[in-house]
């Protein structure tokens, strides 16, 4: 609803089952900073693989080789594993989100895994105004999105994310 209102210029998550596309939002407002699981490649050379191979290996418990005879990597998922690089555009995007973002709304995260949680770090710059809706407010340093004092643009609203958002909606005068 909010990209459909243009107010969205981003829409960075962790997540590798494309239920934003699902949801309606545009290959280039997602950032997806751990792949999106619509695909195989070779780890090695790059060149695309095929998918339902991949999975039939996997569940084989066999690895699967790449189709360049020259090459024989393995071939892997369009996921990013812990320990590999993360996609060039999700640090652009953070870097460009400190310059010209009027309002960082944080879903459903405890914002205990990085990058995401340096993304608050780099608008914490300007007084940019947060939202955490989530189950629980964060108790990691520098996070709590309680304490008003410390940082009184930070706004907590606790419940399931959906709820949250359709409260806002109403109250908004937004319809779905």
């Amino acid at each position: 609803m909010l990209a459909d209102m243009k107010m969205v210029k981003y829409y960075l998550t962790q997540n590798i089952d494309n239920l934003e596309i699902k949801a309606g939002f545009s290959s280039d407002e997602i950032i997806q900073a751990h792949g999106a699981n619509k695909g195989a490649y070779c780890a090695l050379c790059g060149i695309e693989q095929d998918q339902d191979m991949l999975r039939q290996h996997i569940s084989e418990g066999k690895v699967l080789r790449c189709s360049n005879e020259e090459c024989n990597g393995p071939v892997k998922p369009d996921i990013t594993f812990f320990g590999e690089r993360l996609p060039m555009n999700m640090y652009q995007v953070a870097q460009s989100t400190s310059e010209d973002t009027d309002l960082l709304i944080i879903i459903g995260t405890s914002l205990s895994v990085a990058p995401f949680n340096k993304v608050v770090d780099t608008v914490d710059d300007r007084d940019i105004p947060k939202v955490l809706i989530n189950l629980e407010n964060t108790d990691l340093v520098g996070y709590d999105f309680d304490d008003k004092h410390l940082h009184p643009e930070r706004l907590f609203l606790q419940g399931h994310c959906q709820d949250i958002i359709l409260e806002i909606a109403e109250e908004c005068g937004w319809k779905e």
